[in-house]
């Protein structure tokens, strides 16, 4: 079964809302239609929104089939080496150590290495912090000892920007869906990100990437910044796609551009 992943979890208060929505419609007649309308694509928005939810990452079954296998070590022929749930334990310019069954690894990057996100997606090797769960595909050196040379690497801590972008973008098209059904039916809108501002003091709703100008072709992600991480916007918004990017000083870590799906004030 697959794990799904906290990374995306949809407000309890937004499926609250549709239910009690969904219910309270046949009291406006003359509305009636119009937001029964809005309800059904509320509900097809959450269905994306959920199978986001679901869509964990497996990358290159043949190459790397014990992906989804925590802590796990295997040596093939000719030094063929995968490294499945490994925890980054030390960075360097162009290694990473990587523990696995107390014994740690050096990854060195090569030039053609490729570096995953979790959900897929690109990331970069420079992005990759202590701490972050990794899966590693690639060749021992032949001379220098528990020293590879990667071919993949799968960073299971980190998502793509493109795959934030399109979580951020059902979750503001729901917002903007949940606005014309109150006005629809009278009621008050619940407040969201639009209210953010230059000098508030935010909070991570959720573990968020942060990279450079996401008006840039394309954006870098420079690092992530987990849940419940505070820090003060100094720019912005960013509008790209109907998602707003807001520029984040966070009190450590990272710096840059953040999703304001997945930030409140504070």
């Amino acid at each position: 079964m697959m794990k799904k992943n906290s990374y995306i979890i949809l407000p309890l208060a937004v499926i609250v809302l549709v239910v009690t929505v969904a219910f309270s419609v046949s009291a406006n007649e003359k509305n009636n239609g119009k937001a029964n309308g809005v309800v059904k694509t509320i509900e097809k928005t959450i269905d994306k929104l959920t199978k986001w939810e679901d869509k964990d990452f497996k990358f290159n079954e043949q190459d790397f089939n014990q992906g989804n296998v925590p802590e796990t070590l295997n040596v093939g022929p000719k030094g063929h080496t995968r490294i499945t749930a490994g925890k980054v334990t030390a960075i360097a310019s162009s290694t990473v150590t990587v523990t696995v069954w107390k014994m740690n690894f050096t990854v060195h990057k090569m030039p053609d290495t490729k570096v995953l996100a979790r959900g897929g997606g690109n990331s970069t090797f420079e992005s990759i912090k202590v701490g972050d769960v990794v899966d590693v595909s690639g060749v021992l050196d032949s001379e220098k000892p528990m020293f590879i040379h990667a071919d993949v690497v799968h960073n299971r801590s980190t998502v793509s920007a493109e795959r934030e972008r399109e979580v951020s973008r059902l979750r503001a098209q729901i917002q903007e869906l949940l606005e014309k059904l109150n006005k629809l039916l009278g009621k008050a809108t619940p407040p969201s990100s639009s209210e953010l501002k230059i000098g508030d003091r935010i909070i991570t709703t959720a573990t968020v990437n942060v990279t450079t100008d996401p008006l840039t072709d394309p954006a870098v992600v420079v690092g992530s910044q987990a849940t419940s991480t505070v820090g003060t916007i100094i720019s912005g918004p960013r509008v790209v796609s109907g998602v707003k990017w807001w520029e984040i000083n966070f009190d450590s870590g990272a710096d840059g551009y953040a999703s304001g799906g997945h930030l409140k004030q504070n």
